[in-house]
């Protein structure tokens, strides 16, 4: 368990400390942000079909 616990620092310091590293869950979060508030817009005066 310990060698595996000091892979996972090692990997961890590489793909986490990056700040392009956290970029892609940000840009996903943004475009589904943008998506469901068009798509509310869109339907605001429609009822359920």
């Amino acid at each position: 368990f310990a060698s595996f616990a000091h892979l996972w620092t090692d990997r961890f310091d590489i793909l986490k400390t990056k700040p392009y590293a956290r970029m892609d869950p940000y840009l996903v979060g943004i475009a589904l942000a943008f998506y469901l508030f068009k798509r509310k817009q869109n339907n605001s005066g429609k009822l359920s079909r």
